[in-house]
């Protein structure tokens, strides 16, 4: 049974790097006032956590997805409302939903030494661990391993469940090896870090007490694998994962900023350019570092998961593109209007409309070539979409000059059709 406080102690300590390993030490503590800000997934996904190595390696966690945040505050012990129950505790977190949890750190280890709550009518639920369960060996480097027991007894009001009180009495075992080391990414940034795989297995005895006597209700056992990753920059763990005895993970909890820096969601943006024939060139610009793009181009079609995707329209028309970017921290949605003013159609036989001078700073002249003495319309626009001009002809001429003067530097479409045959001509004002 994995509690909460578990994932709010972040110890800190300061790190002192060798050439190709990392050593963690105890020789000092993040400053009292630290704020380290963290992000949740509980969704599927795949952690890519690699394989124990005795060489450095690099991983990167900028997938994941924070369906929950919270934030802890480092925080001196004998300021928290619990702080007279745990006089041996070196610091402890203060999460923003008002759950303190407790960390010892002794010659050779990191502790937990337990937490409190805030419960539902006021009171403050606590719990001290005797033994306290190990989190580190301390000093901590590749190779360091170690096998402990903790344990912890609670007990509750049982008026909500026809009991005077229930015991909740629990014993665990942790066995854990450091099997790796190098450099991890996270929202908050990259660290040089420490991996451990540690295997936590614990009985938790329920008991409800009816009529002055303690019945066991229930026995709950609980394994849990996780691996995590403790930074070298004196943030503590900056990454955790749990896997169940199947080797599905459940859940990653990882850190998202420190102070206040780190990541940001997304903010979605983007431009979009025609080149003619129904085909529009889209260029990202959303801001806040996203790692997915999900394009919908509003005409039915699959949509795109390129960042830069270009795509063709089958008919004239408007539609409603979008793009939905995403990074560990949330998704963001940004949508515009597509005016379609030609498509990919066939191409009149014999030789095609050339424009000339192209780039052009002033006139651009116009051979119209085979659509000479047809029936012709011709429409220019701006690559956005805006109609400038357009004109018709019973029988057009073999040339023509397009009215650019005064329109500003930028790309423009010349469409040239007669109802069976089109042409377009994309043009570049200087």
């Amino acid at each position: 049974m994995k509690r909460i406080w578990l994932y709010t102690l972040l110890p800190m300590l300061l790190p002192c790097l060798g050439q190709s390993q990392i050593t963690l030490g105890p020789d000092d503590i993040p400053a009292f006032g630290t704020v380290l800000s963290f992000g949740v997934d509980t969704l599927p996904f795949e952690p890519g956590i690699g394989q124990a190595a005795a060489e450095a390696q690099t991983w990167s966690f900028l997938g994941l997805s924070a369906g929950e945040t919270f934030d802890n505050t480092v925080v001196d012990p004998a300021a928290t409302p619990a702080g007279g129950l745990f006089p041996n505790a070196t610091f402890a977190f203060e999460a923003s939903n008002g759950l303190y949890a407790y960390a010892t750190l002794t010659e050779d280890a990191l502790l937990a030494a337990g937490g409190s709550a805030p419960g539902p009518t006021g009171e403050v639920f606590t719990v001290a661990f005797n033994p306290g369960q190990q989190l580190l060996p301390v000093p901590a480097t590749y190779g360091s391993s170690f096998s402990s027991t903790f344990g912890f007894q609670l007990e509750i009001d049982g008026s909500d469940f026809g009991a005077d009180s229930i015991r909740i009495i629990e014993q665990g075992s942790v066995t854990a090896e450091i099997d790796a080391f190098g450099e991890v990414t996270v929202p908050a940034g990259t660290f040089e870090a420490l991996r451990q795989r540690s295997e936590v297995i614990t009985n938790d005895s329920i008991y409800a007490k009816v009529f002055g006597f303690f019945i066991l209700v229930d026995v709950i056992t609980d394994t849990t694998v996780t691996y995590e990753w403790w930074a070298a920059d004196g943030v503590g763990s900056v990454c955790s994962i749990d896997f169940d005895t199947e080797g599905n993970p459940t859940s990653a909890t990882f850190l998202t900023a420190v102070n206040g820096e780190g990541a940001s969601a997304p903010v979605a943006a983007f431009s979009f350019e025609q080149a003619g024939g129904g085909t529009v060139q889209f260029t990202d610009n959303s801001q806040n570092g996203p790692v997915s793009w999900l394009w919908d181009f509003g005409d039915g079609t699959d949509g795109s998961t390129a960042q830069n995707p270009g795509h063709t329209y089958a008919e004239v028309g408007a539609y409603v593109a979008c793009l939905t970017v995403t990074n560990a921290l949330g998704s963001d949605v940004a949508c515009q209007t597509v005016d379609i003013i030609s498509q990919a159609g066939s191409q009149l036989p014999g030789k095609a409309a050339m424009a000339f001078p192209n780039p052009a700073a002033g006139p651009v002249q116009v051979e119209l070539h085979s659509w000479a003495g047809r029936s012709l319309k011709l429409e220019l626009y701006h690559a956005t979409g805006q109609l400038l001009w357009q004109q018709s002809w019973g029988a057009a001429p073999a040339q023509l000059y397009l009215p650019l003067d005064g329109q500003p530097s930028g790309a423009y479409l010349l469409r040239i059709s007669d109802g069976a045959y089109q042409q377009s001509v994309r043009l570049l004002r200087q």
